[in-house]
């Protein structure tokens, strides 16, 4: 019996998620912020986003009944690797890969791997998109149509989470055209 545990706690992979929003900032200001270093300046806004989501994922749990797991840890890590930005074919997209792995909630899957893309949306607007898929071991197993719902939606609240975050700080920020 136990063997058969065991041999379910695979690791999930979850379907690929896309999250965008509408940044009120022409794309020639943001391409010089979020392209320099964004592994650096990511991790800050990726921190906050993982509890915002961990909170989601705990309201639901609540409402769905879903049985208490074991609690997320007091040390909570998060880390975050990025690529060099590229232009895609068109020339009006900058894709950047991104890579980031936390530890010790309970309820935030660890890992993700995918795109942060941006594109211009008309002359005073950049739409800012993550896309990428959600893997890793999740503890304990997640079995039941509750859990993986709680799972998915963690997901999805720290993407949702993280772009609001972004947005927020690139509307606000003072930004200086390209010389």
């Amino acid at each position: 019996m136990q063997r058969a545990a065991l041999s379910r706690r695979k690791e999930v992979a979850l379907t690929p998620i896309i999250q965008r929003a509408v940044i009120d900032r022409p794309m020639a200001l943001l391409l010089g912020v979020i392209t320099v270093e964004p592994g650096s300046w990511l991790r800050p806004f990726l921190r906050i986003a993982a509890h915002e989501a961990e909170e989601a994922a705990l309201r639901l749990q609540g409402a769905l009944h879903v049985p208490p797991r074991l609690p997320s840890t007091d040390k909570k890590t998060v880390s975050v690797t990025a690529g060099s930005a590229t232009f895609a074919t068109d020339e009006a997209t900058v894709s950047i890969p991104v890579h980031w792995v936390v530890d010790g909630y309970a309820f935030l899957t660890p890992e993700f791997r995918g795109h942060m893309q941006i594109a211009p949306a008309g002359s005073d607007q950049t739409i800012l998109s993550i896309h990428g898929s959600f893997s890793g071991r999740p503890e304990p197993p997640r079995a039941d149509i509750g859990a993986r719902l709680i799972t998915r939606r963690a997901s999805e609240t720290s993407l949702r989470s993280l772009l609001s975050l972004l947005r927020s700080a690139l509307e606000a920020a003072e930004l200086q055209s390209p010389a």
